[in-house]
């Protein structure tokens, strides 16, 4: 490979106070989406071990919320890039707060509990993406980068807040404030897209940027390499 020079890119910078004035229904959505998640992984297998189950029933119940964040993604992200972020953030929220609730109701049934865990798993494990790209629908491309670095610090705070929080709501109002905890959540987060939905436009459906599945734990290099493909489509379309 001697003699052979990679041509790098260099983002544009853009700090945290920046980003929060730009996007803050943005950061606010990776902040509860870390929260959450974290929350659901770390929690969630005491929780079902707490009520009862068996280590067969506890890996099943865990395969029904992750199932349910692989299969709803692309749905989520489909009506994410129709309908726009705020409709797709509150239609998720809206599920993820009923499910909580559905999740209490139902018990242990398995008939019942393992399709309710599927949607409910899938609403929060998609909100980090419609987040991600809500916040994105208000930078420039070369910013991408920058968003995505300061975006998953924030996940990581509120991943390392969200099980230390809902532990003590737990320890306090007793086990069924694991999903009690994640509805509340998730109903600030409806109220404040509510509220960010009347003070200010959205963004138009042409300049949205293609909503994207992306881990929580994406580095920033994942963004840079899909701008450079949005890029290279670009160019290709232009031509």
């Amino acid at each position: 490979l001697s003699g052979v020079t990679v041509k790098i890119k260099n983002p544009k910078r853009l700090t945290m106070k920046e980003l929060l004035k730009i996007s803050p229904l943005g950061v606010i959505g990776v902040f509860i989406a870390g929260i959450c998640s974290s929350t659901v992984f770390t929690i969630a297998p005491v929780y079902a071990i707490e009520n009862g189950f068996t280590v067969s029933q506890v890996a099943t119940y865990m395969t029904a919320i992750i199932a349910g964040g692989l299969f709803l993604q692309v749905p989520f992200g489909f009506i994410s890039d129709r309908l726009g972020r705020r409709p797709a953030i509150l239609i998720v929220s809206a599920l993820i707060i009923i499910f909580s609730n559905l999740c209490i109701v139902v018990g242990s049934d398995p008939w019942l509990l393992y399709p309710t865990l599927f949607v409910w798993g899938g609403g929060i494990l998609t909100v980090y993406s419609i987040a991600m790209a809500h916040a994105n629908d208000h930078v420039e491309s070369d910013q991408y980068v920058s968003v995505s670095a300061s975006l998953i610090l924030v996940s990581g705070i509120g991943s390392f807040a969200g099980p230390f929080i809902v532990t003590i709501m737990m320890q306090i109002f007793g086990m069924n404030a694991f999903y009690l905890s994640i509805a509340a959540t998730y109903a600030i987060f409806f109220i404040a897209t509510v509220w960010r939905t009347i003070v200010r436009d959205a963004v138009p459906a042409e300049d949205r940027v293609q909503s994207i599945n992306m881990p929580q734990r994406a580095t920033p290099y994942v963004a840079r390499v899909i701008k450079d493909e949005w890029d290279k489509d670009d160019v290709a379309n232009d031509g």
